[in-house]
């Protein structure tokens, strides 16, 4: 029988969030029990350091370039999501379907598993329309509760869903609709408590103990669900490939109370960067620390920010815990393949900043990756770069199914095993050109180009792991053959043929993996 995937992936968390990861204070044992039995990926890079984009690159195997979500707000293109004119068929019979990018759920399901989704998926935007027709459309839960109540799909190849939306304590979704049905005392709590709260730090509205109880909470209201759905699949005579999204760790940080007064207390690890680190990056990364207030944060701030984090994981740990006992008690666990990950990390203090933005850093794109298969097939810890587009054929692989030739991805079984074929790049678009930024990763550097602006950044993760200096020249731009190109000039005894060598790559593989036609809707 082909083997279980239960992929579970967070929102909002570092690669530092965890005690397999190397953070001391992280109280996360089932998550570090589950690493021992598989392989970390010491170096996971997102596609993206939003939402949106570096889903939709999970689901698809795809770059932004092709997906096509180049930012949040953007809707994940599908077929069925298309209205098509009359006049449109008619033109061009045969002709008019709209484009379609295939999920990892879509060929799971062609493949006869049962696919399941829980908790946040974000695959179209929250903020909404609601004649926009997206089912996370948080306007539409509000407006049609009793509709929406009994929408479970299918959704982009998850034929059973029950999902989340929003952050912190006022998240919709099936959660919003069941917590106000159930619980309407606590619903109601939650929105007198707003009322009348006084922040602890006025600077951040988003930093407090959440007055639901953590057995109430969406960590452990998801982790529930994902557990009923796996003891629905105990007498299957099809396997399953089930989606768990946590919203948290993201801002808001409103951990349980219980968790939080745990943790208020407890030591954190100490962000590695100040605001003063700036000073040699691109222009757009000193703006965003500007508008930010970077040289004016409160370390203290950013302490509690981390204790809350640390809280929040706790609960998301003991619910991939609950997760992990189902799969045992019914049999399932041995035939199951797990995947944990997040989208992205957050600042927590680099820079003086929280949150997230586009500028292409370690704070924001290395996150945890741990692959446990029913036998161990790798060693417990790889160092070599991967991505998350390499999720899609990673799990195809591993099922034995066909993986699709347009993905960008490539197995990270093969990648332990042969290295990569094309390298690990990150794309970062904005509604302003200038913030646009490129980045290729390989196992010790990485190189990132603003194409608008021309800066470069470029750092050796041996002799600087948190990225602290950039040893390039940012702003020298030199003249060749009538064209702007970059004065790769190195601060350090870096060799510069090295850096020309990646820069010629990056520009490889930016162009290898732009294909505009795909994930692009077209009515005739």
């Amino acid at each position: 029988m082909k083997p279980n995937i239960l992929f579970i992936i967070t929102d909002q968390e570092r690669y530092d969030s965890l005690g397999c990861c190397g953070n001391p204070f992280a109280k996360t044992p089932n998550i570090d029990a589950l690493a021992k039995q598989g392989t970390i990926f010491e170096n996971c890079i997102t596609a993206s350091s939003i939402c949106q984009p570096s889903r939709a690159s999970v689901l698809t195997g795809l770059h932004a370039s092709v997906h096509g979500v180049w930012t949040n707000g953007v809707a994940l293109p599908r077929a069925t999501d298309v209205k098509i004119s009359e006049s449109s068929k008619n033109a061009f019979p045969g002709k008019w379907v709209a484009s379609n990018i295939t999920t990892f759920a879509d060929i799971f399901k062609n493949a006869g598993y049962n696919t399941k989704a829980v908790g946040k998926l974000h695959f179209t935007p929250y903020a909404s329309h609601p004649d926009s027709g997206f089912m996370e459309c948080e306007k539409r839960w509000q407006e049609n509760p009793e509709q929406m109540e009994k929408w479970h799909g299918p959704y982009y190849g998850f034929d059973d869903v029950n999902i989340t939306t929003g952050h912190g304590e006022f998240i919709g979704g099936h959660y919003g609709l069941w917590l106000k049905k159930n619980h309407p005392d606590i619903w109601k709590k939650i929105r007198d408590d707003a009322k009348i709260r006084i922040p602890e730090f006025p600077e951040c509205k988003m930093l407090y103990p959440s007055v639901i109880p953590k057995e109430l909470h969406n960590s452990s209201w998801i982790g529930d669900v994902a557990c009923e759905k796996i003891k629905e699949n105990e007498n299957s005579e099809n396997p399953f490939l089930m989606w768990v999204g946590f919203p948290d760790p993201h801002s808001p940080f409103v951990p349980p109370k219980e968790l939080a007064d745990e943790f208020k207390n407890s030591e954190t690890l100490t962000p590695p960067l100040s605001a003063g680190n700036l000073k040699d990056r691109p222009e757009a990364f000193k703006n965003l620390a500007k508008k930010r207030d970077a040289e004016n944060s409160n370390p203290k701030l950013f302490k509690r920010a981390r204790q809350y984090t640390n809280a929040m994981m706790k609960l998301i740990d003991e619910n991939v815990g609950k997760m992990i006992d189902t799969l045992k008690e019914t049999g399932q666990w041995e035939n199951t393949i797990v995947i944990f990950t997040s989208d992205h990390g957050d600042f927590l203090g680099d820079f003086g900043m929280h949150g997230k933005c586009v500028p292409c850093c370690k704070s924001l794109n290395h996150v945890p990756f741990i692959l446990k298969t029913p036998e161990r097939i790798l060693p417990e810890r790889v160092s070599k770069t991967i991505s998350n587009v390499d999720i899609l054929p990673t799990i195809c692989e591993l099922a034995g199914l066909e993986i699709p030739k347009l993905v960008h991805g490539e197995s990270v079984i093969s990648v332990e095993k042969y290295g990569r074929k094309f390298p690990v790049i990150v794309q970062h678009y904005t509604p302003k050109p200038e913030r646009h930024n490129i980045s290729i990763y390989d196992d010790r550097y990485r190189l990132t180009w603003y194409p608008q602006t021309n800066e470069f950044e470029f750092y050796d993760h041996k002799t600087d792991p948190f990225e602290s200096t950039n040893i390039v020249d940012c702003r020298r731009p030199r003249e060749c053959r009538g064209i702007q190109q970059p004065d790769l000039s190195a601060k350090s005894l870096v060799d510069k043929m090295l850096i020309e060598k990646m820069f010629n790559q990056l520009t490889k593989e930016q162009t290898r993996t732009c294909l505009p036609r795909a994930g692009r809707v077209a009515v005739w």
